[in-house]
Parts: structure tokens; C-alpha cells; sequence
């Protein structure tokens, strides 16, 4: 049976941000050990520290790390606090390196508030961009484009041009992992001109390579092809890493274009590379692109071997990825053997590496049961499953289309299959658990599927975070779904003097929460765009009439208390005056360092007992220096701390209260670590949205 094609794409991020080469000349660490015992100041020694430790970080990771340790207990016994914050952040680069994530981003963290004390922008930029990779390689890239977000704005601001050219392309590559192509290829594109007109190769070479994954996953392997080989062409010499990268996407197309015998010569290439210079992530990776050559190739046994080595590797640094690979090619091989019990349990385990790689939020697989006897064999399997599927009708980014006439047509489809049966296994046990695999397969892919484009319907309709910037370039929007989708969702416009937005919470989250978000999207559109209701009281009055016939219009005896909380603004910049109205919704503004509460009506907008009652107005005279905070409840009620309490308003008013005075990217960092650090090993409770506006 063929291998299901999954190609590994893995971050070429690390690239970026080494200092140096990856084989630092036996020379250049031989004059900083002169320099070292030359030096005559604690300083100076704590500088040429940190170089050794630059020097030997992708070679000698241990040793690296020592020489970084060595500059933090040197600079905190001179009390120098930026050699303090150099020192962590050398140790979390050395770290990161070796594949210990949480001890990276623990050092890293450490790094990062002291070059907020000391406004150290520059490192302040770097250290973001390694926090970023950790995030990456632990595969969430929510967080991890998050931080490289966080990175470009400040390069920008101290014009940095190498910085944003590497936050570009870090971005690029997130964007590629989560298949949104175009927006990839808008970054690289603006890189890459970047890259030439500086005539640095090593970018055009990172650039090309990540041009040629979008190609590759999209199936253009002649066009990728030649990416990879312009990308080799202009690699320097010195780059092994990343020539080592190359030679694995090279030899992974030349195996689908069937020449395996030049397949084989290139990852053997890329193995022995990454052998010499301990790269452990990527030798890893080559293991299994070479066991997914022995499978095509029939030399199963190979194949095997390799996928072992592999994935033995890969569950050691966290690679979660490359464990998935490995536990499908390992699992069609052992069925290939006959053996059902292996075949099966990696199988299993891949589907539910899959699952959790995703964040999926209701996936199952049955559990197989097997007993062997001399006459017999006999499986039961049961399953059940809801298929949750979103089609997205034809819709176009720029606001005009999604104000058009006819709204965005969205089709959840629930599809309720439920499978049991009884088989006797006698002849046809391999032949029925094949079968039974493969349905399982194509269940959860239709899944994942759904959610995940779910989630990018859900994204082209999310207000660009450059509409709040235009009109308060001092803001921040703090959105993190429980799932892939969320029922939370925010949303502004800008009209000649008026910047209106809204902040909800619908009911559910997920799927059924998502749903309800792109109706609220739709009609608040319509409603401010083209029915041109400019009070916000008379705007939810309207929203809730259309929420209400919608819910109804399939079932005229529905009663069901399905809707949403939210609050609707509008600033009228010149007057710095708010109007807005608050269906159930509690939210805040800061005057002076004393944060208040915000009057709203205590009635959501839905089918609810009272909905016949409208809604109030309320305005609000703003000053300068004013912070306004729209928020869900999700963030108040999250579970967490060290009794596992709710973090309840009370706190958020304070941590707001204490938090008003910082520039509001600063704000968003802090919001965004004290959630993780309550929450703890908690499960996100629900979806969560804050917005901050400081006038």
C-alpha cells in the first residue's frame, strides 16, 4: 500500500538568526581565548564570553552554553544588567538550539524584561524573533507569528532593515505552514527585492528555498525544483545547515519524480552534513524523508530502520511532526509484515498526534480489540463522530465585496455517521483492517479539513489590525480562540470623522460559536455600510431583529437562547466623544491611571426573555491619554493560579488599572504572559478578546 504524501516542511527560521557560520574556524575561537586572557576588565571578558559563545553555539552546544552560563555569573557579580539580559539571551539561543524549548523561552523571557527596562530596542527585537522559533518549532504558530509580529514593528521603528527583511520571511513561513500561499508569497516577494538590492545570498538563498515549499506543497515540483537549485546557487559555502536543508527538499522531489538513485545521493548528502555538525532536528528529518524513499522504493526493511532512528530522535526534541510522519510510514510497514498489533497501534498514534497537532477540538478514534485464537480472530470497532464542514461562497478581502448585496453564504454541513459492526477474522484480517484504517483516515481528514478552512473564512473576515492602527496607531487587539475557530470576534470601520467598532462573544465557541460570529460580521457590515445606522443603540436593536429571523428561519418554533454579548462604538475623532451600547457586555476605560466600569444593558442580543426591550445609548467624553478596553468574558473566567480559581474582573480591572500607563504593544505583551502564566497548565476555557484603544 502507497505512503499517503506528507511532505515535511521545517523551519529554515534557525538560519537566520545565527551570528555566525556554523563551522567557526579553530582561528577565530583561538584569538578570542587570547583576547579573553588578555583582557583586563570584567566587562571586556564578559563581551569576548558571549563571542565564544556565538562562535561555537551550532557546533558545540554544550561548550556554547558553558561560556554563556560563564557571562551571566560574571555580569551579575558586576551588577551590569544589560551583560545580565545578553547573558540570558545567549543561553536561551543555546537552548533553542539544542531543541529544550522551555528552558529557552524561560531565559528568553528573562532577557526580554530587562531590555524593556532599558529600552535595549535592537536585542529587544532579536530575543522576540527567538521566542518566536521556539514557538515554531513546537508547531504553535499562532504564538509563533504573534512574536515575529512583534519583532518587524519594532525594527521598523528603529529602522532595522536586516530585522525586518528576517521577520518578513519568518512570516512568509508561517503563513506557507497554515496554506495561506498568497499572503506567503506577498512577503518573500517584498524580501527578496530587499535581499537583492543588498546583495545578501544567503537571505536570496532562504527565500528562494521557502518559495520552493509553497510550490512543493501546491504540487508544482517542477517549479520547485527549480527554486531549490537557484536557492543552492547561491547558498554560500559556509551556510551547511542550510545547504542541508536543501539537499533534503532536493532529494525529497527527485524521489516523487521517481529517480531514486539521485534521490538517495542527496539526502545521503543532507544525513552526513547534519551528522558532522550534530544537527540532531535535522538528522532526524532526513531519516524520515530516506525512509519515505525506501517505502516507494519496496525496501521496507530500509524503510523501517530508518523511520525508527527518526522518530526516536524527533520524540526526544518534541519534533511532533516528524513523530507523525514516522508513525504512518511505520504502521503501513508493520501491516505489510503482518503485524496487525503494531500496524495499528502506530496508526492510532498517529491520527491522534494528528488531532492534537492541530488543535482539533472533537476528534476520537475507537479503540481496537483484538483477540487471537487458533481459529479465530475478532474486532470491534466503534465509532462515532461529528463531521463539522464550512464552504465558504466566493468573497473578496476588500471591504466594498464583503458590504456586497448578498453577504457571505456560509454551509455547515453536519454529517452524523455512525459505524458498528461486527466482522469475523479468520481470512480477511488484514484485508478488513485495512479498510477500517482507511475510513478512519478520510473521517478525520474531512474533519480537520473542515475546521481548518473554517478558520480561514473566519480570518479573511476579521477586521485588519491596520484599520485600528490608522485611526489610534497606539492600540492593540489581544484574540486568542479556545479552538481553531472562535466564537469571539472583533470588528471596526472608519467613515470621514467616525471610527465605529464592536467586540462579541457568541454563544459556544468553536464550530457552532464561529458560525454565529460570521452572521454577527455580515450584518453589523450591513447595517453600519449600507442601511447607514450611525447610533450604535439602534444598530444592535437592528442586529438583534436579524439574529432572531435568522435563527428562526428554519424552524418557526425554535426557542433556543442562541445569540451573542456584545458592545458597539463609535468615536467621533474630532469631539473625542464615544457613543456606543452594550448588550450584556462589561467594559472599561482608564482616566488617570483609575480604571471604571462602563455602563451596558444587562439583555444579549438573541432570543432571550426581555429582548423586546431596546437598547440604551450611552456616550462617554474622552480626554488625550484616555485607554478604552473592549473585552469578552473569556479572559476573567479562566481557570488558573495556584488554587485553580477563576481569574475573575476583579483582576482584570486591576491588571488593567496597573498596566494603563505602558505604550499598549507593551500592554498586549503583558495581557498576553500573564494569561499563559495564570492559566498554567490549565486548559483554555474559553475564547478570549480584548481590545485596547488609547486616545
Amino acid at each position: 500500500m502507497k505512503v499517503k504524501e506528507k511532505k515535511i516542511y521545517y523551519s529554515v527560521l534557525i538560519f537566520l538568526f545565527s551570528a555566525n557560520s556554523l563551522f567557526a574556524s579553530n582561528q577565530t575561537i583561538d584569538s578570542l581565548l587570547q583576547a579573553l586572557q588578555k583582557s583586563k576588565s570584567d566587562k571586556d571578558k564578559i563581551e569576548v564570553v558571549l563571542q565564544l559563545a556565538s562562535e561555537t553555539v551550532n557546533t558545540k552546544s554544550e561548550e556554547a552554553l558553558r561560556y554563556a552560563n560563564d557571562a551571566l555569573k560574571l555580569a551579575q557579580k558586576i551588577e551590569n544588567k544589560f551583560l545580565i539580559g545578553r547573558s540570558y539571551q545567549k543561553i536561551g539561543e543555546c537552548y533553542l538550539n539544542k531543541a529544550d524549548y522551555q528552558n529557552a523561552q524561560n531565559n528568553l523571557y528573562r532577557s526580554i524584561t530587562i531590555y524593556k527596562q532599558l529600552n535595549e530596542d535592537q536585542f529587544l527585537a532579536e530575543t522576540y524573533t527567538t521566542v518566536g522559533n521556539c514557538f515554531y518549532f513546537k508547531g504553535d504558530y499562532l504564538e509563533a507569528i504573534n512574536w515575529f509580529i512583534k519583532c518587524k514593528e519594532i525594527s521598523e521603528k528603529i529602522k532595522n532593515n536586516k530585522l525586518i527583511l528576517d521577520c518578513m520571511i519568518n512570516i512568509g513561513l508561517i503563513y506557507n505552514d497554515i496554506g495561506q500561499y498568497e499572503k506567503a508569497m506577498v512577503n518573500f516577494e517584498e524580501a527578496v527585492k530587499i535581499a537583492k538590492a543588498k546583495k545578501d545570498n544567503k537571505h536570496i538563498a532562504v527565500i528562494y528555498n521557502s518559495i520552493g515549499l509553497i510550490k512543493d506543497k501546491n504540487g508544482k515540483l517542477r517549479d520547485a525544483l527549480s527554486y531549490y537549485k537557484d536557492a543552492l546557487q547561491n547558498c554560500p559555502e559556509n551556510e551547511f545547515k542550510l545547504r542541508a536543508q536543501l539537499f533534503n527538499n532536493i532529494g525529497g522531489i527527485m524521489n516523487r519524480f521517481n529517480a531514486r538513485d539521485t534521490a538517495e545521493k542527496y539526502l545521503t548528502e543532507a544525513l552526513l552534513i547534519r551528522q558532522k555538525i550534530g544537527d540532531k532536528f535535522g538528522m532526524a528529518q532526513t531519516n524520515i524523508t530516506l525512509s519515505r524513499l525506501m517505502y516507494d522504493w519496496k525496501k521496507f526493511p530500509k524503510a523501517k530502520e530508518y523511520a525508527l532512528k527518526g522518530i526516536s530522535s524527533a520524540e526526544q526534541l518534541g519534533m511532533k511532526e516528524i513523530v507523525l510522519d514516522a508513525s504512518q510510514i511505520l504502521s503501513n510497514v508493520y501491516l505489510l509484515e503482518n503485524n496487525y498489533q503494531k500496524a495499528f497501534d502506530y496508526y492510532k498514534r498517529y491520527i491522534l498526534l494528528k488531532d492534537s497537532l492541530y488543535n482539533t477540538s472533537s476528534t476520537y478514534i475507537s479503540q481496537l480489540e483484538e483477540k487471537y485464537e487458533s481459529e479465530r480472530k475478532e474486532s470491534q470497532i466503534k465509532q462515532l463522530e461529528l463531521n463539522n464542514q464550512l464552504q465558504q461562497s466566493e468573497i473578496s478581502r476588500k471591504q466594498s465585496m464583503i458590504y456586497f448585496s448578498g453577504g457571505i453564504l456560509v454551509v455547515i454541513a453536519i454529517l452524523t455517521f455512525v459505524l458498528y459492526s461486527r466482522y469475523q477474522l479468520k481470512n480477511k484480517a488484514n484485508n478488513l483492517l485495512t479498510l477500517q484504517k482507511q475510513e478512519i483516515e478520510a473521517k478525520n481528514k474531512e474533519i480537520v479539513d473542515s475546521i481548518n478552512y473554517a478558520q480561514k473564512i473566519q480570518q479573511a473576515l476579521l477586521t485588519n489590525k491596520e484599520v485600528f492602527t490608522e485611526s489610534f496607531k497606539d492600540s492593540f487587539i489581544f484574540f486568542k480562540p479556545r479552538d481553531i475557530v472562535s466564537g469571539d470576534f472583533y470588528w471596526a470601520h472608519k467613515t470621514n470623522d467616525n471610527f465605529y467598532f464592536a467586540v462579541a462573544d457568541c454563544t459556544g465557541h468553536g464550530v457552532p460559536g464561529a458560525f454565529m460570529s460570521l452572521l454577527g460580521i455580515n450584518y453589523i457590515n450591513q447595517i453600519v455600510n449600507e442601511m447607514k445606522i450611525q447610533m450604535p443603540n439602534e444598530a444592535l436593536n437592528v442586529l438583534r431583529e436579524k439574529i432572531v429571523v435568522s435563527l428562526k428561519s428554519s424552524d418557526p418554533d425554535y426557542q433556543g437562547a442562541d445569540g451573542m454579548d456584545i458592545s458597539l462604538g463609535r468615536i467621533d475623532v474630532k469631539s473625542k466623544k464615544l457613543y456606543y451600547a452594550s448588550a450584556n457586555h462589561k467594559n472599561y476605560i482608564a482616566k488617570n491611571g483609575e480604571i471604571l466600569t462602563l455602563q451596558y444593558d444587562n439583555i444579549p442580543v438573541g432570543n432571550y426573555f426581555g429582548h423586546e426591550k431596546p437598547f440604551n445609548l450611552y456616550t462617554v467624553d474622552l480626554a488625550e491619554g484616555d485607554t478604552l478596553y473592549f473585552s469578552t468574558d473569556g479572559y476573567a473566567d479562566q481557570f488558573g493560579g495556584e488554587t485553580g480559581k477563576k481569574f475573575k474582573t476583579r483582576n482584570l480591572k486591576k491588571m488593567l488599572s496597573e498596566l494603563s500607563y505602558l505604550p499598549m504593544i507593551e500592554q498586549f505583551s503583558a495581557i498576553q504572559d500573564n494569561f499563559e502564566k495564570w492559566k498554567g497548565e490549565y486548559e483554555q476555557l474559553d475564547d478570549i478578546c480584548i481590545i485596547g484603544v488609547k486616545i
